[in-house]
């Protein structure tokens, strides 16, 4: 019997891992970097179950854990974000989704549950989905321009009318629709400009994808990180950049904005309860921190000039077929006019619909999408339309 359901589970495993082979290259509409063959030398350590209890500074954890490396995790995100080790706490989580919910939880709590959430139409998902989990007070969402910025017009005009009020604002390095990149040093000067108090304000920036572009990109006006004073969190995601197998993201905030909230202690593990999960994920920040370390910044730099390369390469072979698109410089995404639904299904593509009738999609670049991948695409898309 143990035999037979052996040979069931080679079976199914190797159904599974033809079927994703297959699909990985036609990948196209997430922001996921499918490229995880090299965590294949992890494999070993599937046969342990690693268990990172409560906060990863203070925290004792289970009995087999990573906590010193999740902790050495952090500190590298630190430097590359630009913040010192000494001002920054965090933890890693199982997706970005979780880091922006921590974000709001810590915010609002800071501003005694009278925060009102500001962020653009085009923010992520979780960032609605954190209001209503926590039940935050009121949500506001401005508009973003035609390239998927806020607008800030709209946010200056809406700040006018609402000084006296406290905010948790979430800002964006890497809209999930279009890969924009919210101008937060101008929604900054405008929120000073409305003399809002920086004890009435929280500000999270929602890195998903920007926290591992920015960091490796000399340009100055897309460095949003801790270097700007008044960003108070950041989430970054490692699966949409780094090529890890699973959802895999760092929740980051300086420290002084934990000064205002008050922990219970967790006697099970021996912990303050500053995170949201209990059990947390010990192997992925084991992973991650191995595979940044040993592919280090100067390939990260050329990791980021490449695909950024192929998205504006693929930007001309759409804008050359006549397709309409947009597109941010600095995101290896390209917003284009969507193609028909067998290839939106063949693709992976989402659909956006606009209130014209129109319905548009994107695609993303990362390294396991090649030029010849993407010029068979492009020549689907123009067929098909």
């Amino acid at each position: 019997m143990k035999s037979n359901t052996l040979t069931l589970d080679k079976q199914e495993i190797q159904k599974l891992e033809r079927h994703f082979t297959q699909e990985r290259g036609k990948c196209f509409g997430l922001q996921i970097n499918q490229s995880t063959s090299d965590c294949l030398r992890f494999a070993s350590l599937l046969k342990h179950t690693l268990n990172n209890l409560g906060d990863p500074f203070d925290g004792f954890g289970g009995q087999i854990h990573t906590l010193g490396y999740e902790r050495e995790l952090i500190l590298l995100m630190a430097d590359y974000l630009r913040i010192s080790h000494d001002d920054i706490w965090g933890y890693t989580t199982s997706g970005s989704t979780i880091s922006n919910i921590q974000a709001v939880h810590l915010a609002n709590l800071k501003l005694n549950n009278q925060g009102i959430l500001v962020t653009s139409n085009q923010a992520h998902s979780s960032i609605r989905k954190s209001v209503s989990l926590l039940r935050v007070k009121e949500m506001v969402e401005i508009e973003a321009d035609l390239y998927g910025k806020m607008d800030l017009d709209k946010f200056s005009d809406y700040l006018s009318k609402n000084r006296e009020k406290s905010f948790i604002f979430c800002f964006a390095s890497g809209t999930v629709s279009k890969g924009a990149y919210d101008d937060v040093r101008e929604l900054i000067k405008i929120i000073h400009e409305h003399k809002i108090p920086r004890e009435r304000y929280h500000i999270h920036l929602d890195a998903a994808l920007g926290g591992l572009i920015t960091p490796f990109i000399d340009a100055e006006e897309i460095k949003l990180d801790f270097s700007i004073p008044e960003i108070d969190s950041i989430s970054v995601s490692f699966h949409k950049r780094l090529g890890v197998p699973f959802p895999s993201s760092v929740f980051l905030i300086r420290k002084n904005n934990l000064k205002t909230v008050q922990y219970s202690f967790v006697s099970d593990y021996n912990s303050l309860d500053t995170t949201i999960p209990g059990s947390r994920d010990g192997l992925s920040p084991f992973i991650v921190l191995t595979k940044l370390k040993s592919i280090g910044y100067d390939n990260m730099v050329l990791r980021t000039k490449k695909i950024l390369s192929k998205a504006s390469f693929l930007n001309k072979q759409l804008e050359a077929k006549g397709i309409p698109t947009v597109f941010n410089q600095y995101a290896p995404c390209v917003y284009f006019k969507a193609p028909h639904q067998r290839i939106i299904d063949e693709y992976h593509l989402p659909k956006y619909h606009h209130a014209n009738g129109d319905v548009y999609t994107h695609a993303f670049t990362m390294e396991h999408i090649s030029k010849p991948n993407i010029v068979d695409f492009v020549e689907k898309c123009a067929a098909s339309m």
